[in-house]
């Protein structure tokens, strides 16, 4: 009922309109049951209509049988078109370093803690966000993607298709977005 394009490795593609089911080299257990690694991307969403539809595609993948592992990710790109990048990014860096570690950390696997794909933000982050170097995307918040897909993305979240996760994990994302939009920022230690 949704439709989706088989595309092969997805990370060098520009958005595209509809889903796209592609393969993941960073997803390397293809020892669990016979299941090809495979990376599932969504067209850009907005709304209620695009959260339904986000949950929609993850009950036709779990009818299918889709299952994660240790080595999958879930991460949420939000639109970053016309924010101030100079001003925005470094605001939003600070407030997700204050509250990766402490309260993020917990919210997640222990796999996406600190793994080779989703460093945590540190002080080197911060500092080289703060004077405009958009540093690799490995990160758990990627601000580097704003030049390649205009967004920024998120991607501390352990893989799952579990509707109920990945909807609040999205809202989680886009409230703390939108609050540093809206002026929220953090200047403490």
């Amino acid at each position: 009922g949704i439709p989706c394009e088989e595309t092969g490795y997805t990370g060098n593609k520009p958005p595209a309109p509809n889903w796209r089911l592609g393969t993941d080299a960073s997803i390397d257990d293809t020892s669990v049951g016979g299941y090809e690694p495979c990376e599932l991307v969504s067209p850009k969403l907005s709304g209620v209509d695009g959260l339904q539809e986000l949950v929609k595609a993850l009950h036709i993948v779990n009818d299918v049988g889709a299952r994660v592992n240790a080595a999958c990710g879930f991460h949420v790109h939000v639109d970053a078109c016309g924010i101030d990048e100079a001003r925005f990014l470094p605001r939003l860096a600070k407030a997700w370093a204050r509250i990766e570690i402490p309260l993020l950390w917990y919210l997640v696997s222990p796999s996406r803690r600190g793994n080779r794909f989703c460093e945590p933000v540190n002080e080197y982050y911060l500092e080289q966000v703060s004077q405009g170097y958009l540093t690799n995307r490995y990160h758990s918040l990627n601000v580097a993607s704003i030049e390649r897909h205009g967004t920024v993305e998120f991607r501390l979240h352990q893989g799952t298709t579990n509707p109920d996760k990945v909807v609040s994990w999205v809202i989680l994302c886009l409230m703390l977005f939108n609050s540093i939009k809206q002026g929220l920022s953090f200047y403490g230690h």
